[in-house]
């Protein structure tokens, strides 16, 4: 009787499969043959999948140059919120010098953005001091001194305090007495250890320049101490210092105040004094700064040609005019409508004239639109001679006559603007109008006025402090750093269109994901039909097999007729 192997289901990994057919077919490969050919489908979902991810990785590369660009630019644009640290065309750099002693051991000098430019002398004649004493010495600090009486405490500008002493109260006592009223009298008490057993209580102001008064109220513990006599005056003796205020000699000009810090003498710019020394003439010159304003500059330019590589890397094409595989945004209408924007501005930048073009300021195009500082003396003089007119062509000049208007958002890519506002105003002060020539070309939100989209306005902002009807002319030159951070900005704000491209390549991915899933799904389901169909034929096969050998049996036949 012959052995026929009958086919059955068995598993392999997650795969359901037949062995041991009884047709000789190789069942388990028709199968993953018919499931393969299902899944082709989502194999090419798979590879557009790949190339939405690598079309992704290539607009997020030029998302971070792009900020990056706009992050060197943000230094030489202007600046309009009251947030803004100002840019580094307003910063100010200071020179100290000394005739005689070091400069800084004398006083020190902070200084504001836009302190006007100026060379200042100064002499510190005299340092503002507080008023102090001392007691006679007192050998142990923590011994009942058995005085008892009262008295106030206190300096100009403020309150006297009493102070009650007690027969057991130490010197330490005191002290810490006349510390618990420091904030209202402005006297600080401390202990001083003048030799290895004696002990002095020191009384100083907390002001410069503020005379202290005590008075006696009861007993004579200020003048058994030696620190008054017996008209409440202050022993000569134990007086460590008188106070006194600070007098500077400024461009000539003798000046004193009460304490040591001098913030109104020169616009932006505050000097706190250390220490007097008649002897000495100090020179504070104050200046831009011309080096951090060339390196911001410079900045500018290394960053905007990482962009320029970026592009020029995506718009290669191989000798045998294949595109190369890093050209991931090749003939991309979104950069290729980028790059032209950002071409146009600087090729418009491009002028001769010193200081109002990139050529004034030794920059210039390579063949292939990189920017290259051809020659560094340019740059030098422009910064030195007319650093004034390398902000205005960096940054937007904006004129206006009317104290009460001021701009607070420029977004706006209009290179050039004059216009005069006509603003009305109802009986509460608050804005009802505003045109321009007759037309509505801004949209009011209480103090603010927003240009109009669609609009030679649109992109900026202007408040009114006023409360009048009246009409203010305004002047704007666009510089060419702000028109290239808010040409940028449009594609890179968090709503922008590169970030529009991406979530729409991330939502394309998503639905390809859905749609090849249901794909391998139905393939799944095609296993398991094919499956249940050949395991059924091998079952058949297996059946007839059998009785054929029972029919052979009964016959004594093994022959196959």
């Amino acid at each position: 009787m012959s052995n026929l192997s009958v086919g059955t289901l068995a598993t392999s990994g997650t795969k359901t499969i037949v062995t041991g057919t009884s047709s000789g077919l190789n069942t388990s490969a028709l199968i993953e043959n018919a499931v393969a050919q299902n899944n082709l489908a989502a194999d090419k979902i798979d590879i557009k999948i790949q190339e939405n991810d690598l079309l992704i990785a290539g607009y997020d590369e030029w998302y971070g140059l792009s900020e990056n660009l706009q992050e060197a630019l943000l230094n030489i644009k202007s600046q309009t919120s009251i947030l803004d640290s100002g840019n580094i065309f307003s910063q100010r750099t200071a020179d100290l010098q000394s005739t005689g002693s070091i400069a800084t051991s004398l006083i020190n000098v902070s200084i504001d953005e836009d302190a006007p430019e100026g060379s200042y002398d100064i002499i510190v004649e005299q340092k503002a001091q507080a008023f102090s004493t001392g007691s006679t010495n007192i050998v142990d600090k923590d011994a009942d001194l058995n005085e008892v009486g009262s008295f106030t405490i206190g300096i100009d500008g403020y309150v006297a305090q009493q102070i009650d002493v007690v027969a057991t109260d130490s010197l330490q006592d005191i002290a810490d007495k006349i510390n618990l009223t420091t904030a209202d009298s402005g006297v600080t008490a401390s202990l001083v250890k003048v030799s290895e057993t004696e002990y002095q209580l020191i009384l100083k102001g907390n002001d410069t320049n503020k005379a202290m008064t005590v008075s006696t109220l009861s007993g004579s513990v200020m003048q058994n101490l030696g620190i008054v006599d017996v008209a409440d005056a202050f022993e000569a003796a134990q007086i460590i210092q008188n106070e006194q205020g600070s007098r500077v000699v400024y461009n000539g000009a003798t000046i004193t105040r009460d304490d040591n810090s001098y913030d109104d003498l020169i616009d932006g710019l505050t000097f706190d004094i250390i220490q007097a020394d008649p002897g000495s003439t100090l020179t504070l010159d104050v200046t831009f700064d011309t080096s951090a304003a060339k390196d911001a500059i410079l900045d500018f330019v290394d960053s905007y040609n990482a962009l320029r590589e970026f592009a020029i890397a995506n718009q290669q094409v191989n000798a045998d005019g294949s595109i190369p595989e890093e050209a991931i945004l090749f003939s991309d209408t979104l950069l290729d409508s980028f790059n032209f924007q950002i071409q146009t501005l600087l090729s418009g930048a491009t002028g001769d004239g010193l200081a109002n073009s990139l050529r004034g300021l030794g920059i210039e195009f390579d063949p292939q639109n990189r920017l290259v500082v051809k020659d560094g003396t340019k740059l030098d003089t422009a910064l030195l001679d007319e650093f004034q007119n390398v902000a205005n062509f960096f940054a937007t000049d904006v004129s206006i006559d009317n104290d009460e208007f001021r701009i607070v958002s420029n977004k706006s890519t209009t290179e050039n603007l004059s216009f005069t506002i006509d603003i009305t105003t109802d009986v509460d002060g608050n804005i009802s109008t505003a045109t321009v020539g007759g037309a509505n070309v801004f949209t009011i939100e209480g103090n603010r006025l927003v240009g109009n989209a669609g609009t030679a306005y649109e992109g900026l902002s202007f408040a009114y402090a006023g409360t009048t009807d009246t009409s203010i002319n305004v002047s704007l030159s666009a510089g060419l750093a702000d028109l290239l951070y808010n040409t940028i900005e449009s594609y890179t704000a968090a709503d922008g269109i590169i970030q529009d491209q991406i979530d729409k390549l991330n939502d394309e991915n998503e639905d390809f994901a859905v749609d090849a899933q249901e794909i391998r799904d139905k393939g799944e389901e095609i296993r398991e039909e094919q499956i249940q169909i050949y395991a059924a034929m091998e079952a058949e096969l297996a059946r007839l097999d059998s009785l054929l050998n029972t029919v052979r049996a009964l016959l004594g036949n093994n022959k196959d007729d």
